[in-house]
């Protein structure tokens, strides 16, 4: 039958470990060491005009159980703890709560690994870390990963694989030689959940909206280029995984009752419509309204044509703000296509009526984007996962640098007023301000990150007394590095790398 669907924070600095093994589990994560920082790179801030916008910086780090903010000259001024990974953000509320999502313990499919993107639960806090309400969701067939919105009604809006067997797949129109390994498809849904009864109350599912132009005998024949408000099936731009779309991010614009969407592995924005029943949401009233970045996704123009290579936290730019209205996004870039990253800036092509641009047999527009930063020397700033950007009040643009953990703000021109670099092998989802009068009574003038082990080096002492750097000890020498993740892979028993760290490494010290 086919599928159906009816602490410390000295682990911080244990990151890379785990994150080098995730090429050998996702494509998302096929990234090589231009994604990892120097180890001799500073720490802390470097850079401060002294003009920025005042608030603190929440930020989410792979495989820390504790959600921190940060103070604009670089203190750890708070935290939250948990008894979970987050999967991956957590949105403040103006009171100081914070709404995060967690990582379940062994999901029913997909990664299982302790920095996993997949959730299963989102957990609601107070200032002072007390959770109040937690929400725990998914089965073997639908399962949340990475990201969710808060509704204006408080609903959450999760983005979630929507799991097919090949039988599934086959029937839909996929061709058997872009079946996986594993001859199973996670596709993308999205579901509106009730907080208080963990109830869907609304859901949209990619499986809804497909083409493909194989077989004039199955479902949803026709010419990609023709439907551009459908999803082509048999669009594959990456290593054949079961993770096919790879949505990373959601979005949710009140005013236009619309959902953005991220589909990674398209290296578009998707945007749906919201306002309309679950019933018609299956139906073409829930195909996409609008799609942009790469052309060839649905049979339109050349490699010439794509704009973005990957993305991660496409955003309605809010009002109030320089580019209200826009779209905010993180290009991330492909290794050994476009290995560096970039911040996009775009701005939708409406007709009189105020609706999307989008016609058939046409790319959609823009050519361009509004505005964009690229570093002056591209290659220096690069993260092929993870990874976001916000705009701020006075127009400058707040960056996180995901997999180098380096978070800065530039202005419009793209010049950087302020920056600030975590340890070594620290590695951040995002990185938001926000200027909450509630934030500023947690600040004591204090700094945690000492108490909390957050800047010690991570060693191991050999038996000839040596200490040895654990970090500077994998990326000086690459041979090395690759040995390591071959013996050991996820395993985060110390005394087993603490061995090969001493004997692998008598000249990289």
């Amino acid at each position: 039958m086919p599928m159906r669907h009816n602490t410390r924070l000295m682990r911080l600095l244990f990151t890379l470990l785990l994150l080098l093994t995730v090429a050998s589990i996702t494509a998302q994560d096929a990234d090589d060491l231009e994604n990892n920082p120097p180890a001799d790179r500073p720490l802390g801030v470097t850079v401060n005009a002294g003009t920025v916008t005042d608030g603190y910086i929440i930020m989410t780090m792979v495989d820390s159980t504790r959600t921190l903010l940060l103070s604009r000259d670089g203190r750890i001024v708070h935290y939250w703890g948990s008894d979970y990974t987050p999967a991956y953000w957590a949105y403040m509320q103006p009171n100081g709560n914070i709404i995060r999502a967690a990582s379940l313990p062994d999901p029913p499919f997909g990664p299982r690994q302790s920095w996993s993107y997949m959730n299963g639960r989102v957990e609601y806090l107070t200032l002072e870390g007390e959770v109040f309400n937690a929400v725990e969701f998914g089965d073997e067939w639908l399962y949340g990963h990475h990201d969710f919105a808060v509704l204006p009604s408080g609903n959450l809006l999760m983005l979630a694989y929507d799991r097919y067997d090949a039988e599934a797949a086959l029937a839909a129109g996929r061709t058997p030689d872009t079946l996986p390994e594993n001859d199973e498809i996670h596709a993308e849904a999205l579901l509106e959940i009730d907080p208080q009864t963990g109830a869907i109350v609304w859901e949209w599912r990619v499986w809804d909206h497909l083409i493909q132009h194989v077989d004039p005998d199955l479902p949803n024949y026709g010419d990609p280029a023709q439907h551009p408000g459908r999803i082509d099936i048999n669009y594959t731009d990456q290593d054949i995984s079961a993770d096919w779309i790879h949505g990373n991010a959601v979005s949710y614009n009140a005013e236009r009752q619309e959902i953005l969407l991220s589909p990674k592995n398209f290296s578009e924005v998707w945007i749906i419509d919201h306002s309309i029943s679950t019933e018609a949401a299956r139906g073409p009233a829930g195909d996409l309204l609008y799609r942009w970045g790469n052309p060839e996704a649905h049979g339109m123009g050349s490699d010439d044509d794509q704009i973005l290579f990957g993305l991660h936290n496409p955003h309605w730019i809010a009002d109030g703000l320089p580019g209200a209205g826009n779209i905010l996004l993180y290009d991330n870039g492909i290794p050994g296509e476009r290995a560096y990253s970039r911040i996009v800036e775009l701005a939708p092509t409406f007709d009189v009526n105020g609706d999307y641009i989008m016609r058939p047999g046409q790319i959609t527009g823009p050519t361009a984007p509004a505005w964009s930063y690229v570093a002056a020397q591209p290659d220096h700033f690069f993260s092929s996962i993870m990874s976001g950007a916000q705009r701020l009040p006075d127009g400058n643009t707040l960056i996180a640098e995901g997999a180098r953990g380096r978070i800065f703000e530039v202005t419009a021109s793209g010049e950087t007023v302020w920056e600030y670099y975590l340890p070594a092998g620290a590695r951040i989802f995002r990185a938001e301000l926000y200027d909450y009068p509630s934030l500023a009574k947690l600040d004591t003038g204090q700094d945690l990150s000492e108490s909390l082990g957050f800047y010690e080096a991570w060693t191991v002492t050999c038996t000839d007394g040596e200490q040895r750097g654990l970090y500077r000890f994998l990326t000086v020498n690459a041979a090395v590095m690759d040995r390591f993740i071959n013996r050991h892979g996820a395993d985060r028993a110390r005394a087993a790398w603490e061995l090969d760290a001493c004997t692998d490494n008598d000249e990289n010290t």
